[in-house]
């Protein structure tokens, strides 16, 4: 028996050096695996080994020189890492692929050989090959890890069995995190606790993602696994949800970019240009803005956007010029006419001005005007100004403060989400037959959001029916109307879909500080739409939002420290942004916040804590939170061990089709845990989960005969 490694390391994203694939292949080494013949009936599989040839392909297509093994033995897989091990010692880029059985035992990774058989502990270290041993060997500047493992697995039966649980379900909670190491980035199949498909097709959801994207030019790694992660979840319904850990120094591209011209026009290009020449030397704000509406995404963006910072935080006589504010008027009525009396310029919501007085005057038929003085010095200055005769009693007064109502009541309170409630104010706003209450109400319905069912067709009848006036009160800078029109844009309500113009809006109503429009307009950023992606932009706009106590932001905010997305990755500053999110009663930050403590990421490990963050969110009907907490039950962590309990909450998220979940309670009736042993029952819930293709279900029918 050779020996074997069991040093751990970590790993994590986000990183650019451009590789020329045929120039290069020698400095690019991988190593790919594919098990799917194992001894053990079981533990068979459908894809592993059609998913590592695709992907050795298309490796080798993009520079790579590829070490490939096939349903490997314990033997024959030392004999291919030693084989990586002399190949990689030359190499400034190193790649493993596995797909096939993984497993964790006291938070160590291990993948399975086709031979291996667990019985005792002691046979994961004589027949197991720890994924640190692997590690090990990836020295080189940039190491990137893809595991495509099944979490659930038969294989482990027995060894729950030995290691003294009494449930099999204990051997489910999949790969565990690994401690960083420069350089390296791990990508996983999904997030801990989850299971990753074996897929029905060709090839697993995961591995038919990555080939997906893998040879797309110009996606940094960090962007290839976004774009990754973004296929799968659509692919899977948000059943799985792969997971990043990267700590790269450096921003790498597996392909290079191809060049603009190679993507756009010669005259588009062209036209673009002599805009761009024509502004970018201003000192008016303005004219670079006119470059952002006009080309949204291009390919000067960046710079045009550096070049606006830089206007607006240039300090007083400070070149290049006279710093400008932002003023932004929001009259009641909303269409009221806005005039600045003692300049020329027309007004235009958040138009750039130089510190002074500006003499406002806002009027509107059957209305009393109002003028008024405002001042401007040392920051953008926003004012409502509501014209006399639109009373307290008026009709649009009155529809405009419930919806504002409606609209608060969908924030938690104590917690929880008041979802009734949030429904009939919402109902009660819209039954004023205001077009942004009605809006509003169309959304909800669109989505099954605050309480309402989804009905796409209610949705759209709704929209339809205001769809014109949104786009009036859009026109005349109404950051409400704004944001829904950027929303409409976004989910194809009553117009085409068209995520360019989606980001104008959203960004219309995000610079007035509309933080639900910051927050999407951060999303935009995050999966390039409309706009090119960067995590970074999206990070800045999920901060706006977060900043002003939005739940969905401070969640977001989360994710992208847990990711280290456009940010440096801080579990620590992970935890603080989901701890604010979760006090709020967001369910999935409550439950993001439960695994943090699961794990001891950022925290001290606490499994009372999580415990405790699980069950918030599972009481909110987060279905993996439920699923969570059963499986802390079944192993008596931060809770008395109680199958009763376990069943109680595996139930609760297998009826609402979460298939992990689905298997586990077919588990708990097959061995009569917690429930009266019922061959019957486990049938009905394995059969669930096997409709959704989890494959350790499907084996065990085939194993009951069914």
């Amino acid at each position: 028996m050779r020996p074997k490694r069991f040093t751990l390391l970590l790993a994590a994203m986000a990183c650019l050096l451009i590789l020329n694939a045929s120039a290069l292949a020698a400095e690019r080494v991988a190593l790919v695996v594919g098990n799917a013949g194992y001894d053990d009936p079981d533990a068979r599989l459908r894809n592993p080994v059609n998913d590592a040839t695709a992907v050795a392909a298309a490796l080798r297509r993009i520079g790579f020189e590829v070490i490939e093994g096939r349903d490997l033995d314990e033997d024959n897989f030392y004999d291919k890492i030693a084989v990586f091990e002399n190949a990689a010692n030359a190499a400034s880029v190193t790649l493993f692929f596995y797909a096939g059985h993984g497993l964790q035992v006291d938070g160590r990774n291990y993948l399975a050989p086709i031979d291996m058989r667990l019985e005792k502990r002691q046979d994961l270290r004589r027949r197991a090959i720890e994924l640190a041993a692997v590690l090990e060997v990836m020295r080189s500047e940039t190491n990137l890890v893809i595991l495509d493992a099944c979490r659930t697995n038969p294989l482990a039966r027995n060894l729950a069995r030995a290691l003294g649980m009494s449930r099999a379900a204990a051997a489910t909670r999949g790969l565990a995190r690994v401690e960083k190491a420069r350089g390296t980035l791990i990508a996983f199949a999904t997030e801990a606790d989850d299971v990753a498909d074996d897929g029905e097709g060709a090839h697993s959801p995961y591995t038919a993602a990555l080939l997906e994207h893998l040879e797309t030019p110009g996606l940094s790694v960090q962007e290839l696994f976004t774009h990754v992660a973004g296929s799968v979840e659509k692919r899977t319904g948000g059943r799985q949800r792969p997971w990043t850990n990267a700590s790269l120094s450096k921003v790498v591209r597996l392909v290079p970019a191809v060049p603009v011209q190679d993507r756009l026009s010669v005259e588009h290009l062209a036209a673009q240009r002599l805009f761009w020449e024509s502004v970018k030397d201003s000192t008016n704000a303005a004219d670079l803005q006119a470059y952002l509406d006009r080309y949204p995404g291009g390919t000067y963006e960046v710079l045009a956007r550096n070049r606006l910072e830089a206007l607006r935080d240039a300090a007083p006589g400070v070149a290049p010029g006279p710093k400008t504010y932002r003023l932004t008027v929001r009259a009641m009525p909303a269409d009221s006419t806005i005039r600045i009396m003692n300049i020329n310029a027309e007004y235009s919501p958040g138009m750039e001005l130089q510190p002074g007085r500006y003499d406002v005057l806002v009027e509107r038929q059957d209305y009393e005007s109002v003028r008024q003085w405002i001042v401007i010095d040392r920051a953008d200055v926003a004012v409502d100004i509501t014209l006399p005769g639109m009373t307290a009693g008026s009709g649009e007064f009155e529809a405009l403060a419930m919806l504002q109502d409606a609209i608060g009541s969908y924030a938690p309170q104590n917690g929880q989400v008041d979802y009734a409630r949030a429904r009939r104010l919402f109902e009660q706003a819209a039954d004023t037959g205001h077009p942004l209450a009605v809006m509003w109400l169309a959304r909800n319905y669109a989505a099954g959001r605050a309480g309402f069912v989804r009905n796409e067709e209610r949705a759209q009848e709704l929209a339809r029916g205001v769809i014109q006036d949104v786009q009036r009160l859009a026109r005349e800078g109404d950051r409400e109307a704004c944001f829904l029109l950027g929303s409409a844009y976004d989910e194809e309500l009553a117009v085409r879909k068209d995520h360019v113009k989606a980001v104008s809006w959203y960004r219309k109503a995000a610079d007035q500080g509309h933080a639900l429009a910051q927050n999407n307009l951060g999303a935009m950023y995050m999966q390039g739409l409309g706009v090119a992606q960067s995590d970074r932009e999206a990070v800045k706009w999920y901060r706006k939002a977060a900043e002003q106590g939005h739940t969905i932001a401070q969640r977001n905010m989360g994710w992208m420290y847990m990711q280290g997305l456009g940010v440096a990755q801080s579990d620590r500053e992970a935890v603080k942004w989901l701890r604010q999110a979760a006090e709020q009663g967001d369910a999935t930050a409550q439950r993001l916040l439960g695994y943090m403590y699961d794990e001891g990421l950022g925290v001290e490990q606490s499994d009372r804590e999580a415990v405790k963050w699980y069950r918030k969110a599972a009481a909110q009907g987060d279905a993996t939170a439920q699923n969570n907490l059963g499986l802390m039950y079944s192993h008596g962590r931060g809770v008395p061990e109680s199958d009763r309990e376990a069943v109680k909450w595996y139930r609760q998220a297998a009826e609402q089709g979460y298939a992990t979940a689905q298997y586990n309670l077919g588990l708990m009736y097959r061995h009569g845990l917690g429930v009266e042993q019922s061959h019957s029952e486990a049938v009905k819930w394995y059969r669930k989960a096997a409709d959704q293709g989890h494959t350790t279900a499907q084996d065990n029918l085939a194993e009951m005969g069914q």
